[in-house]
């Protein structure tokens, strides 16, 4: 009989043990609020996630932790320490709509903004404008209606102003385009040419056929460009050195024998040193 107690002393304290070890280690027992587990749920979170891939921070980071919290949710409600956590962790805190669907990624949206390629802004605006720029907003748009309705709907106004035609010249994203760096390649050339030919025949054996067919080409050069062109001040203000007078009357000769009046050489020094640049 002894021996049978002992038997049965020895018995239970064992299961009292190993009851004890499933309480340590998280074994959910009914109606119980495992704190350490509950912690653990919460350090486990990874945030480093957050800063590169919001959509994946919500959707899995924050998914997991409901997924963890969710055998000792209704036994913490109590716990002073498990509501605040919970409602620091809420995921509105992080920008996170309904778990499993497109999220407001801030990092994202940004890197539609900041990859926008302007090497050609200036050289072809027609693929900057209908290519780099439609590739950036085509790249914003995924996120419109998940980011107005989240705490970053003014982050994303200010980056969807910031990639609006107008604001780098274009008239649209699609069609044709004031290619104004051409229009003035066109004038650049003109005048360099006139330049040439008034230095190798000089005054007054100059070949005004010759002068008029360099005035030709470069109003055939820069006719593609009128439609799309006309409103740019700019662009009116380089058409007028290619008016007829340049033609008919490229020079007037001086008292010393000068091939130029001073105002002819003014715009033709500032022109050729455009010319030399951007050439």
């Amino acid at each position: 009989m002894a021996e049978l107690n002992v038997r049965r002393i020895t018995q239970g304290t064992t299961i009292f043990i190993i009851l004890n070890l499933l309480l340590v280690s998280g074994v959910a027992i009914a109606d119980k609020c495992f704190l350490p587990k509950v912690h653990e749920c919460f350090t486990n979170v990874n945030m480093t996630v957050l800063s590169e891939n919001q959509t994946a921070f919500c959707n899995n980071e924050m998914g997991k932790l409901t997924q963890c919290l969710k055998p000792y949710d209704a036994a913490c409600q109590s716990e002073s320490i498990y509501k605040l956590n919970i409602e620091a962790f809420k995921p509105s805190t992080f920008g996170c709509n309904d778990n499993g669907s497109l999220q407001c990624d801030v990092k994202a949206i940004q890197r539609c903004y900041n990859n926008l390629d302007t090497s050609t802004i200036v050289t072809n605006v027609t693929q900057f404008c209908n290519f780099n720029l439609k590739e950036a907003q085509d790249c914003l748009m995924v996120y419109k209606n998940v980011c107005l309705s989240s705490s970053y709907s003014d982050l994303y106004k200010s980056l969807n102003a910031s990639l609006q035609p107008n604001q780098y010249g274009c008239l649209d994203t699609s069609g044709v385009q004031c290619e104004l760096f051409a229009a003035t390649r066109c004038i650049l050339d003109f005048n360099f040419d006139r330049m040439k030919h008034l230095q190798s025949s000089g005054w007054p054996s100059m070949n005004t056929t010759a002068l008029c067919g360099h005035l030709q080409k470069a109003e055939a050069c820069i006719a593609p460009y009128d439609n799309a062109c006309k409103s740019k001040p700019s662009f009116n203000t380089i058409k007028q050195y290619l008016k007829p007078d340049f033609c008919k009357e490229p020079v007037t000769p001086t008292s010393s024998g000068s091939s130029a009046t001073v105002a002819n050489l003014i715009p033709n020094a500032i022109l050729l040193l455009f010319y030399l640049t951007y050439r």
